[in-house]
């Protein structure tokens, strides 16, 4: 596979014009997120839980341990990152608690700190774990245990 930064013309011909490259952008742009609610997918467990976690990837295996075991957490495992159907989310982690466990410094916390601003979320709160380790299930539970 070659992949450079290329854009091309509505007839498929390679362009260097800055305006035929917006033009590119914004109509892909546009074609996502007019899809939004038809592309984004999530697994939502314990749906009326104030505590949320919101988690996706081998993360979301620890999280389900924990929604397993106590009825009091919910999980959302997000199945599609991008795009973020944001009225979605907004409306299940609104009046909750909600952790963002990710084994990155926090790539998703951000959108759903600021998704869950406006919707009313209590608090969001980023647990983040780098070095390769997987977040296991006491940790996640440790971080929760302030809203148990």
């Amino acid at each position: 596979m070659h992949v450079t930064g290329l854009s091309h013309s509505e007839a498929g011909y390679p362009v260097e014009s800055a305006y035929e490259h917006s033009k590119l952008i914004h109509r892909l742009f546009e074609k996502i997120r007019r899809r939004t609610k038809e592309l984004f997918d999530c697994e939502v467990i314990n749906e009326d839980a104030k505590i949320k976690i919101v988690s996706y990837g081998s993360v979301s295996r620890s999280a389900k341990l924990i929604t397993e075991n106590d009825k009091k957490v919910g999980l959302i495992r997000l199945k599609t990152l991008h795009p973020i159907d944001e009225e979605m989310i907004g409306s299940l982690i609104q009046d909750s608690y909600v952790l963002v466990p990710e084994m990155n410094m926090g790539q998703m916390f951000y959108d759903i700190k600021r998704i869950g601003l406006e919707y009313g979320a209590k608090e969001v709160k980023l647990y983040s774990k780098i070095g390769g380790d997987p977040i296991y299930p006491h940790e996640i539970v440790e971080a929760i245990r302030p809203w148990l």
